[in-house]
């Protein structure tokens, strides 16, 4: 501890950095009120972490109407085909 304060470090830092080291951290302005990081890591995680989003029934609705319409389109173009063919393999 002599090292930091001859460092230009205060006592207050160098107590915070001993406590945060040996496994606990300042919750808040109160030196009593301690908590151990792991309760801190939690909560940070569960604030930051990104929700997956749950796909339950109905959930592939976007999908089924595009493959009905690329459905649609295919047969559209067969009809035509079908139609027109004498004008299109025309020799």
């Amino acid at each position: 501890m002599q090292s930091f304060l001859n460092a230009g470090y205060t006592s207050e830092e160098i107590e915070l950095a001993s406590k945060m080291v040996s496994g606990l951290n300042l919750d808040s302005d109160k030196p009593d009120d301690l908590r151990p990081i792991s309760e801190i890591s939690t909560d940070v995680k569960t604030k930051n972490s990104i929700k997956p989003k749950v796909i339950g029934r109905g959930g592939h609705k976007g999908l089924i109407i595009g493959l009905l319409a690329s459905l649609g389109i295919v047969i559209i173009a067969l009809i035509l085909l079908y139609l027109f063919q004498g004008q299109i393999f025309a020799v």
